[in-house]
């Protein structure tokens, strides 16, 4: 069976959540928040996703939540996800639109710490 992917432009937005999180960034609320990509209603049936979606890039990979946006129009290959350490590890010199390619995972959408040690490896 083959990987069902698309690609996605992902356009960050400063969200007043982050603000209310400075003292536990380390915390399950951060992460449900700060990692919630949210998708048009059709990018998300061409994947079969329902809850969580995998982004990669040449920049890096990163397992997030996904939901059906709100929008009241269609906004097929944009998603829109707020400016965290999420969005960061997709991102070059640009931070505000990456384009990535998305695919459906089982995998599980790692907290801060688990984020951290996977991008800065302990040196021995």
């Amino acid at each position: 069976m083959q990987d069902n992917k698309i690609e996605l432009t992902v356009v960050t937005y400063d969200d007043i959540f982050a603000s209310s999180f400075s003292r536990d960034k380390f915390g399950k609320e951060y992460r449900e928040k700060a990692a919630r990509l949210s998708m048009d209603e059709s990018d998300m049936n061409a994947l079969g996703i329902k809850d969580r979606v995998e982004l990669s890039n040449e920049n890096g990979s990163v397992v997030v939540y996904a939901s059906k946006s709100t929008a009241k129009r269609g906004h097929p290959g944009l998603a829109y996800i707020p400016l965290s350490i999420y969005s960061n590890i997709l991102a070059s010199s640009d931070t505000r639109r990456i384009k990535v390619s998305a695919s459906k995972t089982e995998k599980e959408v790692h907290g801060l710490e688990e984020l951290l040690k996977a991008c800065f490896p302990a040196r021995n």
